[in-house]
C-alpha cells in the first residue's frame, strides 16, 4: 500500500471500530483511481479464508461515499451493503493536510 492508501486503510479500519464491529480486521486496501473502485482484502471471524472485497466510491464533500458492494462470496456482498445502509456509507476524510492528499489521489 502506498502512504494514502495506508492513511486510508486506517481511516476505514477506525470506521469499522467506531460502529462497533469488531468481528471484521482489514488486512489491505487498494485504490483504482481510474475506475473508482476500490478492492479490499478483509479478514472476518470465523471465516477460514480471507475475503476479497470490492466497490464503488465517490468523494462527496469531506467524506469518501461507498457505494455497489461486490465480494468473494455473494452472502458477504449482501450483508456488507446491509451493514452499510444501517451505519452509513461515507467515511469522514481528515482535515488539513491528510484530508487534501487524500482527494487529490483519488
Amino acid at each position: 500500500m502506498n502512504m494514502t492508501e495506508q492513511m486510508i486503510f486506517k481511516a476505514l479500519q477506525t470506521r469499522l471500530d467506531d460502529q462497533g464491529i469488531t468481528w471484521a480486521r482489514m488486512e489491505s486496501v487498494e485504490f483504482v483511481k481510474e475506475e473508482r473502485r476500490l478492492k479490499a482484502v478483509i479478514d472476518l471471524e470465523g471465516e477460514d479464508e480471507m475475503v476479497e472485497v470490492g466497490a464503488t466510491y465517490e468523494i462527496a464533500d469531506d467524506a469518501v461515499k461507498i457505494g455497489g458492494v461486490e465480494a468473494s462470496r455473494p452472502w458477504i456482498a449482501g450483508a456488507l451493503t446491509m451493514v452499510l445502509e444501517a451505519k452509513g456509507a461515507s467515511i469522514p476524510l481528515p482535515g488539513g493536510m491528510q484530508g487534501t492528499m487524500i482527494k487529490m489521489v483519488l
